[in-house]
């Protein structure tokens, strides 16, 4: 189980690196509740064990108002996934995102 990771000033983008569901899973499971993250899954489908494990994560980041994003492939999963989490379709917009929201906690 291992992510390639990419940390930058104010986020930390996560792309997994494995194939498997379980490894996955176990991969969000346990990432740490600390600084902005960005999780990569464009090239993975999100089943609902997957959905729920992301929605807790980012439940468990906006407690601490820390930012929590998931880039997506498929524009019509926006829809059906923004009821748990904030999705994006690519970095950039994941990026973005990110400084707003330190913007306007920084008001």
């Amino acid at each position: 189980m291992s992510w390639n990771i990419t940390e930058k000033d104010k986020y930390t983008v996560f792309l997994p690196n494995f194939n498997s569901e379980l490894e996955l899973t176990n991969a969000i499971y346990n990432l740490q509740i600390k600084g902005n993250k960005i999780i990569d899954c464009s090239s993975i489908v999100l089943n609902d064990s997957v959905i729920s494990l992301l929605a807790k994560a980012y439940k468990d980041h906006s407690k601490l108002q820390i930012s929590f994003l998931v880039i997506i492939s498929a524009k019509e999963d926006m829809d059906s996934l923004e009821d748990y989490f904030v999705v994006v379709l690519t970095l950039s917009e994941a990026i973005e995102y990110i400084y707003m929201e330190e913007l306007e906690r920084n008001v």
